[in-house]
């Protein structure tokens, strides 16, 4: 169950990396409070590297089948 649910964050970890971009991108949220551009950058670079993650990891699977 633990491999499982490991195998799952794979998928799981880009969307919510968007979904933190998208709330601190929202006007309404966040009101007056800006975000820093680095916390920004290291939330876009976080999200490339979950995405090329969950791309190594359909490669591998389909190796397997």
């Amino acid at each position: 169950m633990q491999i499982l649910s490991q195998v799952f964050n794979v998928f799981v970890l880009p969307m919510v990396i968007i979904g933190i971009l998208l709330i601190l991108d929202n006007m309404i949220i966040m009101k007056e409070n800006k975000t820093s551009i680095w916390i920004k950058a290291g939330l876009w670079l976080a999200l490339i590297f979950a995405c090329v993650v969950s791309y190594n990891w359909v490669l591998g699977i389909l190796e397997l089948f």
